[in-house]
C-alpha cells in the first residue's frame, strides 16, 4: 500500500495536470484527487457569477 502525501492544492484542473505531468517526468508517481469534484464546482461559481 501507498502512503500518499499532499504536496499542493490547485484551484483549476490544467495546473493540477502541468504539476503532475513534471513530477511524473521526474520518476515521481502522482496521483489526483477529487479531479472531477474540484471540475464542477469551478463551473458552477462561473454559473453563479462569483469569480
Amino acid at each position: 500500500m501507498i502512503n500518499w502525501e499532499t504536496l499542493i492544492t490547485f484551484t483549476y484542473p490544467h495546473e493540477a495536470h502541468m504539476a503532475k505531468l513534471f513530477l511524473e517526468y521526474e520518476g515521481i508517481e502522482t496521483m489526483i484527487q477529487d479531479e472531477k469534484t474540484l471540475a464542477g464546482a469551478v463551473l458552477q461559481l462561473g454559473v453563479f457569477g462569483r469569480n
